[in-house]
């Protein structure tokens, strides 16, 4: 009779974003911008140059918070692709304490961190990605967006030879790649966002941060529609390098903002991609201080998986199983596929 051996079973964070991949093009004499547009094939050699790195060249480090690519794969058939990355927290030396009799171990210095390996899905048609949280909550979408931020120079020979291809001299056709606009990590909409709005007697301040190009004053006026109320009532608008960041307070008689209006401005702003970060400050029912930003409201989704001793998976695949069930649900409920196969601007492109 053979031994049943029951394994423990640890609750599995993902955190989900929707990645676009921004076109400018002139087709038939008319210009437009397709912002939230996902073509898969810069991705996809966008991660396959930088493997071609060493993993400490690639390296992008936020305050104490490094990130890097470690793998990435795919295959023609699926619709899927698959990625691992690595996030660690460095910055103080710290003796280890074991939990059983607290007794004391070696110190982890103040240039070392815990290894956290991370797995993501991404779907190739809509660009919805799913990313493993790992145990240490060190990834965020901040996080990841400076790392393709900072590695960009790694594939602008591919951006130069893709303008070249999609550019017809006698019809003054283009499709072009912008190099500071390769990739945008967009939230994925978020039911979270609107029951923490709800909570919220009132709003005291609400902060919202877009990158720029230039520093010119059309940096403000290529911010989105969904800004607009903003800038027409913010008390305060500074103008950076490569940021714009606009604040909208509470009047001087201390009553809140208001807040219907502010509610939905705020739902179409995290619903769209045309800002870099948000905070919002006030405070619920109970006259506590409430504060939201973009990274405690991102997408979740949980689910359990069994564990060995030490904390690590029984089974791997497993957990990659997990990863399309749930971006498939999600897929099919909230996008119609039938959108992007129709796409005119896709079958015109020429990758290189």
């Amino acid at each position: 009779m053979g031994i049943s051996v029951t394994h423990k079973k640890l609750k599995v964070e993902l955190v989900g974003f929707r990645l676009s991949t921004p076109k400018h093009y002139k087709i038939d004499g008319v210009e437009n911008i397709d912002i939230e547009r996902y073509d898969h094939e810069i991705f996809s050699k966008y991660l396959s140059i930088l493997l071609e790195q060493e993993n400490v060249e690639i390296k992008k480090k936020i305050d104490n918070c490094s990130i890097t690519l470690l793998d990435y794969s795919e295959n023609e058939i699926s619709s899927y692709a698959f990625g691992k990355l690595l996030v660690f927290k460095s910055g103080k030396r710290q003796r280890i304490v074991n939990e059983d009799d607290l007794t004391e171990g070696e110190f982890k210095n103040r240039d070392q961190g815990l290894k956290n390996e991370i797995h993501f899905v991404i779907n190739k048609t809509t660009g919805v990605i799913l990313v493993e949280r790992d145990y240490e909550k060190i990834f965020k979408a901040s996080l990841l967006n400076s790392f393709f931020y900072h590695n960009k120079n790694f594939i602008y020979d591919y951006v130069d030879e893709f303008n070249k291809l999609n550019y017809n001299k006698e019809t003054k056709t283009s499709i072009e790649i912008h190099k500071n606009k390769l990739i945008y990590i967009n939230p994925l909409p978020s039911q979270d966002l609107f029951d923490e709005l709800e909570e919220f007697a009132r709003i005291k301040r609400f902060k919202v941060t877009k990158k720029v190009e230039k520093k010119k004053n059309h940096g403000i006026d290529g911010c989105a529609k969904e800004l607009e109320d903003i800038l027409n009532k913010a008390s305060n608008t500074s103008l950076g390098q490569n940021v714009v960041s606009i604040e909208y307070y509470m009047d001087e008689r201390g009553k809140g903002l208001e807040m219907d209006s502010l509610k939905k401005m705020i739902q179409n702003i995290y619903q769209s991609h045309y800002y870099e970060d948000f905070i919002i400050t006030g405070t619920n029912i109970d006259n506590d201080l409430k504060t939201l930003t973009k990274d405690n409201i991102t997408k979740r989704f949980e689910f359990k998986i069994p564990v060995d001793i030490d904390g690590n998976y029984v089974d791997i695949c497993i957990l990659f199983d997990k990863l399309l069930f749930l971006i498939q649900e999600y897929i099919e409920e909230h996008f119609d596929l039938d959108d992007y196969y129709s796409d005119k601007v896709r079958n015109l492109i020429v990758n290189p």
